[in-house]
């Protein structure tokens, strides 16, 4: 029942179970029940009229008013005893009893208001009641006694009534028994039925709660690797740049380390005053060469330093901020300049210096980041030459960033998966097939966007982006 709980929609299959069994419980009490009472009574009704049709015929005198006839008892018990009857009683019009099965009753007044209203006009009236009887031992039972009365007419005019009383005791506690048999076999079918329900209904809320908790644990794992990818893009990051700003750095330590040289030197000729004026300007000629090759590689250096912090914040915070795109794509371009090493790979900016956005600028470098190494991976693989075009724009409120090579393209059955996990050409290769991953869960998650590429052999590809600015 745990499992059931926890799915919403097998709570409404329950519940609405319950209350279709509940239903029908109600249902067998409320009407199939007052249904067969019904009939029972409207049969026992028209079996009444017969009697009454029959004791007209044989036992009354209606020529002038209604009178017994002369013997008539004994064909009346006849009839009680071949119709089952248990009591009958003859009323004149004004209610008077003239005739009764148990003398006591002969001459007292029935004062029912049906003697002026419903029986005058035709009608026929019966009633379930309850009477105390003598079982065959003699003993006080409780009967139930269908109590009917049926007009007498005369020559058009209403001369009185019979009450005619059923004994359907035996008829009733049978058909009770019937139905209650009904109802239990009813009952059983639907207690089968719904404890069946629970199990299926257990085991497919166990089995959707257990998917459920595997599809969070592979969405966990894919996160993971998600941000093992962005680490290690992070780890790379940092091994080229340090790698490029060891030429400026050791351009300044070899400069800085003649000057240093230089600068003894002539200091020994100072001391031992042997020291010329063309010597002098020689070193100062020297310092101010060596000093401004020191401030141009230290410079450039800091230029590295400073690109690879900023983007190196970029990637690991996911905080909005205003900040300049362009200077945001020439960073991650900067960056990866010791990917372009030794090879004729162009890139193309096309965006507004002064073009600034409130958005995720980690977001936006990761994007540029991966699809830049995604086209020096795949797009250029085994090529030297190459090119790539970024065309940066704000229009109707979105960023619109377009991005095209000219690399080696893709063909269909490639470019369908291309933003799926895990999936990559170069398996085995040093590819995770998430880098393209990232990309659309950036765009279309973290920033709200769309994406979409285009692509043919050799005809390079073309990724369109639009994220939507707040």
């Amino acid at each position: 029942m745990k499992y059931i709980w926890k799915i919403g929609y097998l709570q409404a299959i329950l519940i609405v179970s319950c209350l279709l069994l509940g239903a029908l419980l109600a249902y067998n009490g409320l009407v199939v029940y007052p249904s067969f009472q019904k009939m029972l009574t409207k049969n026992t009704e028209e079996q009444a009229e017969r009697v009454a049709n029959y004791l007209i015929s044989d036992v009354l005198n209606t020529s002038a008013g209604l009178q017994v006839d002369a013997g008539a008892d004994v064909k009346i018990r006849t009839a009680l005893d071949h119709f089952r009857l248990w009591k009958l009683k003859i009323f004149l019009s004004s209610g008077r009893c003239i005739y009764s099965t148990e003398a006591a009753d002969v001459g007292k007044m029935n004062h029912s208001p049906i003697f002026e209203t419903a029986l005058p006009d035709g009608e026929l009236l019966s009633k379930v009641v309850k009477k105390n009887g003598k079982s065959s031992e003699g003993q006080t039972v409780p009967l139930d006694i269908v109590e009917t009365y049926i007009p007498i007419f005369g020559q058009g005019n209403f001369l009185g009534a019979f009450e005619i009383y059923y004994d359907i005791t035996e008829r009733k506690d049978r058909q009770d028994l019937n139905l209650q048999n009904s109802i239990l076999v009813s009952c059983g079918i639907s207690l089968l039925f719904f404890c069946v329900l629970i199990f299926i209904l257990a085991r497919a809320g166990k089995s959707i709660i257990e998917r459920n908790l595997a599809e969070q644990k592979l969405i966990d794992y894919q996160q993971q690797l998600v941000e093992s990818e962005k680490m290690a893009s992070l780890g790379g990051l940092v091994a080229g740049v340090a790698h490029e700003i060891n030429t400026p750095v050791g351009a300044a330590v070899t400069v800085a380390s003649s000057l240093d040289e230089r600068t003894r030197h002539y200091q020994d000729l100072m001391l031992n005053d042997q020291i010329k004026r063309s010597d002098l300007k020689k070193y100062f000629e020297t310092a101010k060469t060596s000093a401004s090759v020191i401030l141009t590689s230290l410079r450039q250096a800091a230029d590295l330093i400073k690109s690879f912090k900023q983007v190196a914040i970029d990637q690991s915070c996911q905080e909005t901020r205003m900040f300049n795109v362009r200077q945001c794509i020439e960073d991650v371009l900067l960056s990866l300049k010791p990917k372009f090493r030794q090879h004729d790979y162009q890139v193309e900016i096309n965006c507004a210096q002064d073009l600034e956005i409130d958005s995720n600028p980690g977001a936006i470098t990761q994007i540029c980041t991966n699809l830049v190494m995604n086209s020096l991976s795949h797009g250029f693989a085994e090529r030297d030459r190459g090119k790539i075009r970024l065309d940066v724009q704000v229009a109707g409120g979105q960023l619109q960033l377009h991005y095209a090579d000219d690399g080696v393209g893709m063909a269909p059955e490639i470019l369908k998966n291309i933003f799926e996990p895990f999936f990559t050409t170069k398996r085995g290769q040093g590819g995770s097939g998430l880098g393209m991953h990232i990309i659309y869960n950036l765009v279309c998650q973290s920033l709200g966007g769309t994406i979409s590429c285009k692509s043919s052999p050799d005809q390079g590809a073309v990724f369109s982006i639009n994220i939507p600015l707040s």
